[in-house]
């Protein structure tokens, strides 16, 4: 990146002082901003200025191969409109897409993904979508359709207590009289995890063995089991799902505890959770289910597949599952990356050579 005026290092373009051209690239990756504009960083910005990141992004997208676009919302549009210009900009959906054509989208399969719900001072709930891998996690921006800037961050600097390569996540969240049971747990191995999230830590006392605390009701012999595949809270009938293999295990947290215990029912997932008809049917050994506060649903992760169970209602009266297969999950929730050069794979590249902007 140079700062350059006027003729300039052999370029074939000279640049046309203040107005007009203001920088242009080249598919080596080299790029040039004429230094006769009145260019601002982020600090110094004013109406008047050229901002000079956008400029940058622009030529980057020219770098990466991207042509420019007749919209003008989008980065890649060839004219510098000094009237419409903010320091406040991402690259929009359509912008990231067309990168993601050209070197691929990020894949990858996930731990546990939940919604985390929480209460403003003025009562309000607000939730975001965490996706969690191995040793981080990514918070997902719903309103933007992408993940936060400077995701994914690591689990044990941000979620204090809380193990890396998780089983899974579950959130009880209901109305008793006039209280709300609101229960946060994290699952790995034979042990889980309640999580205080005023303070945002794992509570003292905790991890608990799950056969302690999910054995077998009384005169029965079977307990929820250890390395669970998946856990969710099912709202329509209070009740929580443990997936393991082939098995889906149904058990009441509502009941006193020396009447709850393993289990109000034990069925195979495909007969708790059956296809509609002419859709490709759950696997087993699922990664992840989760309930999405966004979508009113449960979504259901096997490696990068994902199934959603169509009629799901979190206000159903009578209990209705039918699953559709819908795709990859990186078709729904976009930009969950590594950050790292060995996710991306090459599809095509354009042939170019030079490509300008031009300020209005």
């Amino acid at each position: 990146m140079l700062l350059l005026a006027g003729s300039h290092q052999n370029c074939r373009r000279a640049f046309d002082g203040q107005g007009g051209e203001i920088a242009h690239s080249f598919h080596t990756g080299n790029m040039h901003f004429d230094d006769e504009e009145n260019f601002k960083s982020l600090r110094s910005f004013t109406p008047d200025g050229v901002y000079l990141l956008k400029v940058a992004v622009h030529e980057i997208g020219h770098v990466l191969g991207l042509l420019h676009t007749e919209k003008k919302y989008s980065i890649m549009y060839a004219i510098y409109e000094a009237a419409t210009a903010s320091p406040d900009f991402e690259l929009n959906w359509e912008d990231r897409k067309a990168v993601q054509r050209v070197y691929g989208v990020c894949k990858g399969r996930f731990n546990a993904v939940f919604d985390w719900v929480r209460k403003r001072p003025d009562n309000q709930f607000i939730f975001n979508t965490y996706f969690f891998r191995g040793n981080h996690y990514w918070m997902y921006e719903n309103h933007a359709n992408r993940t936060r800037y400077g995701d994914p961050l690591y689990i044990a600097r941000e979620w204090n207590g809380v193990p890396n390569n998780l089983d899974s996540y579950a959130h009880i969240w209901y109305f008793s009289g006039n209280d709300i049971v609101d229960e946060a747990y994290f699952f790995k191995g034979d042990k889980y995890y309640k999580y205080q999230s005023e303070e945002d830590r794992v509570y003292d006392g905790w991890p608990r063995l799950i056969q302690d605390d999910f054995g077998p009701k009384p005169g029965q012999t079977e307990s929820i089991p250890s390395n669970l595949n998946s856990v969710f809270f099912d709202m329509r009938d209070k009740n929580l799902y443990f997936f393991k293999d082939e098995w889906v295990y149904v058990f009441d947290p509502k009941l006193p505890k020396g009447e709850r215990g393993c289990c109000e029912r034990k069925r195979k997932l495909q007969d708790e959770f059956p296809a509609e008809e002419g859709s490709e049917p759950l696997p087993d050994r699922l990664d992840v289910v989760f309930y999405s506060y966004k979508d009113q649903s449960v979504f259901f992760f096997k490696d990068e597949d994902v199934w959603q169970n169509v009629p799901f209602h979190p206000r159903q009266k009578q209990i209705k599952n039918s699953v559709k297969y819908l795709g990859k999950w990186y078709d729904k929730w976009f930009d969950i990356c590594d950050v790292s050069a060995g996710n991306y794979h090459s599809t095509h590249v354009f042939q170019y050579n030079h490509e300008t902007i031009r300020r209005r």
